[in-house]
């Protein structure tokens, strides 16, 4: 037990200097914008990193934004001798008793056609029901959990800056290192059955696009696509898309609205103390409405 909490202990401080890494560069990102003192461009275009002649500017844009996914997961090998498993969907209708937590949230810094930038990604479910075992011969009651925490800083290039049929658009390429913390847990009320978990945590590689069009300079429609892992933790891989539509309200304000959808197959291997191979796989999918506000300097 003392060896449990201890690793739980440590888990948790892990993800909180990882949220405190990010909230210290929207910091940096904020201050940097303010002592630059950057005049916010009147609308929406692909023109924000640049003055009106062409020059370089900075241009910053943080964008919080709410997530309520529908969560599909199947989580097997928990145990340490790869023997315990769980299976799990959250259906629709039942999204806000199991739905704890998620978050998603963007920092982008402009240099003319140069960006720096920073994706958060957080999501949170629990799940409780009663399931038949056979060796108690009765029904006994199963609580799954799953929490993920995705922090992708990056950095992108403008590769596109122009029209599409004649509105204004433009492409970026993306690309910069990940780190991923995952905890899948299930646990019964019945100690004969015991419980199981593989917390773990490894840094990737991902790259990426961002494709956005500007109908108006109220509004910007943005697709955006992130590949991340790459095989290199015994083969996982994750992905993100998000396709967001942002209308502005003010020169420094806007909100927007959309859908997202993320996806996680993690596998990993181990070797026990008798030398013995075992393999914890967790294959997660989400996806549902996004809302959220930006602000702009």
């Amino acid at each position: 037990m003392v060896g449990i909490a201890a690793k739980m202990a440590e888990d948790h401080t892990t993800t909180a200097r990882c949220v405190k890494g990010s909230m210290l560069f929207a910091a940096a990102a904020l201050a940097v914008g303010f002592a630059s003192q950057p005049a916010a461009a009147a609308g929406f275009s692909p023109n924000e990193g640049f003055t009106a002649d062409g020059a370089y500017q900075w241009h910053i844009d943080l964008n919080p934004a709410g997530f309520a996914p529908h969560i599909e997961a199947t989580a097997n090998g928990l145990g340490p001798r790869g023997q315990v498993g769980a299976d799990g969907s959250a259906s629709a209708w039942k999204l806000l008793s199991v739905l704890q937590g998620a978050f998603f949230g963007v920092g982008v810094v402009r240099y003319g056609p140069y960006s720096a930038e920073m994706n958060i990604d957080y999501v949170e479910v629990g799940k409780s029901e009663s399931t038949y075992a056979p060796r108690l011969g009765r029904e006994v009651g199963v609580n799954a959990n799953y929490t993920m925490v995705l922090v992708s800083p990056g950095i992108g290039y403008e590769a596109y800056r122009g029209e599409v049929a004649s509105v204004p658009a433009s492409l970026d390429v993306r690309a910069g290192f990940q780190y991923l913390y995952s905890d899948p847990s299930l646990t019964t009320d019945r100690n004969l059955l015991g419980g199981a978990g593989n917390s773990s945590e490894y840094v990737a590689p991902w790259i990426g696009l961002r494709a956005s069009v500007y109908p108006t300079d109220h509004w910007r429609v943005s697709l955006l696509g992130n590949l991340g892992g790459l095989g290199i933790n015994d083969g996982s891989v994750n992905w993100k898309t998000t396709l967001l539509a942002s209308y502005l309200i003010t020169d420094w304000a806007y909100v927007d609205f959309g859908i997202a959808a993320i996806g996680l197959n993690q596998i990993h291997k181990d070797t026990t103390v008798i030398n013995r191979q075992t393999q914890q796989s967790l294959h997660a999918i989400g996806y549902g409405p996004v809302l959220g506000v930006g602000f702009r300097f």
